[in-house]
């Protein structure tokens, strides 16, 4: 059977198919990346749906479903917790107990020619703390400081309430003390909370006459509560 052959124009050239240019044969077009956008929502449109059946589901059975997979379901970003602000320490607001203590005595007059005795008894409070003999006193420069024998006869525990000062009176007697004898000298001074020396100066009230200054130390006893 004879076979039929198609003419080529004048350039051949042209008959040629489009292989060496990339171009397909034809008038075929590939599709717009944009063609495939409506698939792509309804996917995620049935994606996002299909999660929030299952959240229903799960929480109609009762099971438990994690806070993160429901924001998920429901569409809402986890946000992250407010920071919280440090809490204050609580204020204390009871009582403090200060250990008071008797460090030294100077002499400005002692009363007499002469070395003399003399008995120091301390309050606080209108309370009695302690009683300190203090033999010998002397009222010559270089001779006028004299100490406690024993520091633990001349400590006490005073009890200071946060609001007020807590009264010290100091009283003296020359020689010993003598029950229902008034004092020859005394003096008063003030502890409050963080003061940890006072100072009391005792006298007769007269421009003359035996006078003394007791120095006094205060520290914490108890912590504070």
């Amino acid at each position: 059977m004879p076979q039929t052959t198609t003419a080529c124009p004048a350039a051949p050239i042209q008959c040629m198919p489009s292989v060496l240019s990339g171009t397909p044969v034809g008038n075929e077009q590939k599709p717009s990346r944009l063609a495939y956008l409506p698939a792509i929502l309804a996917g995620s449109a049935a994606l996002v749906a299909a999660i929030s059946t299952l959240y229903v589901n799960l929480r109609a059975d009762g099971v438990a479903v994690p806070a993160s997979s429901a924001q998920v379901a429901a569409g809402v970003v986890p946000q992250a917790d407010a920071p919280q602000s440090p809490t204050a320490p609580a204020v204390p607001t009871g009582p403090r107990t200060l250990r008071l203590r008797l460090d030294r005595v100077q002499v400005e007059d002692d009363g007499s020619v002469g070395d003399t005795d003399w008995s120091f008894q301390v309050f606080a409070d209108e309370q009695p703390l302690f009683t300190v003999p203090m033999p010998a006193l002397s009222d010559k420069p270089g001779e006028n400081l004299a100490r406690p024998a024993e520091a633990e006869q001349a400590t006490a525990d005073v009890e200071i309430p946060r609001d007020r000062q807590v009264s010290i009176v100091a009283k003296g007697w020359k020689k010993r003390l003598l029950p229902g004898a008034p004092a020859e000298v005394s003096g008063e001074a003030w502890l409050t909370l963080g003061l940890n020396k006072t100072v009391v100066r005792l006298s007769t009230g007269k421009p003359k006459g035996p006078a003394f200054t007791l120095y006094f130390s205060a520290t914490e006893a108890t912590p504070p509560e």
